[in-house]
């Protein structure tokens, strides 16, 4: 063997025994999650070191390929390869939407193959289904009322019920109430209210207003039962009315409803509160005028008549 052949034999020995071998390519973080809000575009991070000649396949959810480097598999064109940097093989996903969500795998074409997870979470602002949520209703006293907000959102959002003390401050949140369900057992008046269902979640918050109106028999208060007064004198006999709704109040004296006169005037006065009060004003009282007098009240519930009593005074 000659001495040139012999000198190249070892340069290949040596460059063989001191080449430096391929680095193993490597995830900067091996998994990761990933929020974004529904709309908005989510980056996958996937940073690799010593790729090399490598492959880079992105599968979705449903283990199905959808990039493959910068190539596009998936018939989607949402999806697509996000290089910033060289070392970057990001995922990004526009318009993102709540069946995005789920987990993405990353992989490096190795023996056995290197697969990174990302995790990805798709958040919903919350939202009040109107046609499977509660509209203004009118109840009567006593029944069982339950108002409904159905909601919708990711995360899914809590739900609390106020109720309106005026149109500008409404009361704490009812204790002990949480979720999309509102029911008020044995409903009184004093449940008379607008009622407010609020949805909130991490992303946002929505509100619905809905009024209670509740409808009960007439009740009758005579602040006097009696009343004295001399002959020519004149006198005001008052009834107080609470009712809703409100149907007819009258006055009636021997049987005979009294209507607006010379010497008879009627005046209503709204107190507010469902109430009223019918004042009823005789002028020149003479010995006919004295008796029984009865207060009538009515409204498509019940009739409620309560009677007092006006005599003379010498």
């Amino acid at each position: 063997m000659s001495m040139r052949l012999l000198h190249c034999v070892e340069l290949v020995v040596l460059l063989s025994v001191y080449a430096k071998p391929e680095e193993t390519p490597s995830f900067d973080t091996p998994a990761v999650n990933v929020t974004c809000q529904a709309g908005e575009t989510a980056i996958l991070p996937c940073r690799i070191n010593s790729l090399g000649g490598r492959q880079v396949v992105w599968q979705n959810p449903q283990r199905t390929a959808i990039l493959h480097n910068e190539r596009r598999l998936w018939d989607d064109p949402r999806f697509s390869s996000h290089r910033p940097y060289i070392k970057d093989w990001n995922l990004s996903i526009m318009l993102v939407r709540p069946t995005d969500e789920g987990i993405y795998t990353c992989s490096i074409s190795t023996t056995p193959p290197l697969t990174k997870v990302i995790r990805l979470y798709v958040q919903v602002p919350p939202k009040i289904i109107d046609s499977l949520s509660s509209r203004n209703m009118i109840v009567r006293e006593g029944q069982t009322v339950i108002l409904i907000c159905n909601v919708t959102g990711a995360p899914y959002p809590e739900v609390k019920w106020y109720k309106w003390i005026t149109l500008k401050q409404k009361d704490e949140a009812i204790n002990g109430f949480r979720g999309e369900m509102l029911v008020i057992h044995n409903i009184s008046r004093n449940c008379d209210a607008m009622y407010q269902c609020e949805a909130s979640n991490a992303v946002g918050q929505v509100v619905r207003d809905i009024s209670v109106k509740v409808e009960f028999a007439p009740e009758v208060r005579l602040p006097n039962k009696r009343i004295g007064q001399q002959v020519g004198k004149n006198t005001v006999l008052e009834c107080i009315v609470t009712a809703y709704p409100h149907g007819s109040t009258f006055w009636m004296y021997k049987g005979r409803e009294i209507q607006r006169s010379s010497q008879h005037h009627l005046e209503i006065y709204d107190e507010g509160h469902n109430t009223v009060t019918l004042s009823l004003r005789i002028y020149e009282l003479s010995a006919t005028d004295f008796g029984r007098y009865t207060c009538v009240a009515k409204n498509k519930i019940e009739m409620i008549e309560m009677d007092m009593e006006l005599y003379g005074k010498l």
